[in-house]
């Protein structure tokens, strides 16, 4: 089963992209395991209109987990249910995961295999490095955190 992507983007190019895959008003957003930004993301629930305008002013990440969930998700239920493994995911109303760390390197969890899909069309486009599906069979992550 396709999980997500994997790639690499030292420029930092996606998030700026984020908007061109997705509506991201149309959802509600969930930011953690936030380590060593120039742009700190507050911790906590977004808005979709909140996110949007944050994602506009990222200049350098180290470290950030993002969680989407469908709009109007209480954020006690956002923190409610376990990450720790790609499992978790899969029962978790979060339906894609962003892992971006080490300043450079992105992982991706969807549940929508297009979405997935249309990823990868940015990736190549962009010409992101060591871009890689990421399926049952080779997904080496154990945990959903760094």
């Amino acid at each position: 089963m396709l999980r997500g992507i994997e790639f690499e983007d030292n420029e930092q190019k996606f998030f700026s992209n984020l908007h061109t895959l997705m509506d991201i008003e149309k959802y509600d957003w969930y930011v953690d395991d936030v380590d060593l930004n120039y742009f700190h993301f507050r911790p906590g629930k977004y808005t979709g209109k909140e996110f949007a305008e944050a994602l506009e002013t990222v200049s350098s990440l180290s470290f950030v987990r993002i969680w989407r969930f469908p709009l109007d998700t209480n954020e006690v239920l956002m923190k409610k249910f376990p990450m720790n493994k790609y499992e978790d995911f899969v029962k978790n109303t979060c339906d894609f995961l962003i892992l971006f760390y080490d300043g450079g390197f992105c992982e991706i969890y969807s549940k929508d295999e297009r979405l997935t899909e249309q990823i990868m069309e940015l990736c190549k486009r962009n010409h992101y490095e060591k871009v890689e599906y990421k399926y049952d069979y080779n997904d080496a992550r154990t945990g959903m955190s760094f």
